[in-house]
């Protein structure tokens, strides 16, 4: 798919959208059969490391590198996790201790009120003056030549820009669907070099395009709602 900086894909060459959700499902079941999907099967982008600003994209022919992420967020969620032993003491990479899916009440050991956990404090980390407790921004991508959306993954890095670009849409009063999204990546520059997420608009989805967006997102909602499991490795 092309990645130019000044082309938009229209809503109506999506392949998701040029057909109604109920043809979405069928042709999945066609592959998998009544196999529920759930988060955890999509195909899942983490940022690359030391400071790169091109993304990695699987697809049936491998992995393709582009600059630019575009596409329409059809879901969010800011999970949080969090690891009583460390990676040092080798016994941190199964499954966390404590999660949540929404970061605000958390299941698990020590479990309860994120807001007022200590492990979501700044400075309750081992090394440094993060958090004990990982946070992530998880944004679904429906990307052009998809029925799926990509789940993108936000590390805390990039929690900061994400949530500006959400406001400014909640301030325009654009809901996040309703918008074609551009993920870039910046290189923040020190002794470990590191990327984050830059979005931004790169224009409106017509008011005669809303009904159609809609429906995608309120039918993809329940699959992506389920929880989705955070590997150690993710951080």
């Amino acid at each position: 798919m092309s990645n130019d900086k000044n082309e938009i894909v229209p809503v109506a060459k999506y392949a998701a959208l040029a057909t109604t959700p109920e043809e979405v499902l069928a042709i999945v079941q066609q592959n998998i059969g009544n196999d529920q999907i759930t988060a955890q099967d999509l195909d899942r982008v983490t940022l690359p490391l030391g400071g790169i600003t091109n993304w990695q994209i699987p697809t049936l022919d491998g992995e393709e590198s582009l600059q630019y992420i575009d596409g329409i967020i059809v879901h969010h969620s800011p999970p949080r996790a969090y690891w009583e032993k460390s990676l040092d003491e080798g016994e941190g990479s199964g499954p966390p201790d404590c999660s949540s899916e929404d970061s605000q009440w958390g299941v698990g050991t020590p479990g309860g009120d994120c807001f007022t956990c200590p492990f979501g404090q700044w400075g309750s980390a081992d090394k440094g003056g993060g958090k004990a407790c990982k946070e992530k921004r998880l944004l679904y991508i429906l990307r052009a030549d998809a029925i799926l959306p990509i789940v993108v993954q936000g590390p805390a890095t990039s929690i900061g820009n994400i949530r500006k670009y959400m406001l400014r849409l909640a301030n325009a009063k654009i809901p996040y669907w309703r918008v074609y999204t551009r993920l870039g990546l910046e290189k923040q520059s020190g002794a470990f070099p590191f990327a984050r997420i830059v979005p931004r608009s790169i224009g409106e989805i017509p008011e005669d395009d809303w009904a159609k967006v809609q429906a995608y997102v309120d039918s993809i909602k329940p699959l992506v709602s389920r929880p989705l499991t955070l590997g150690r490795d993710e951080d």
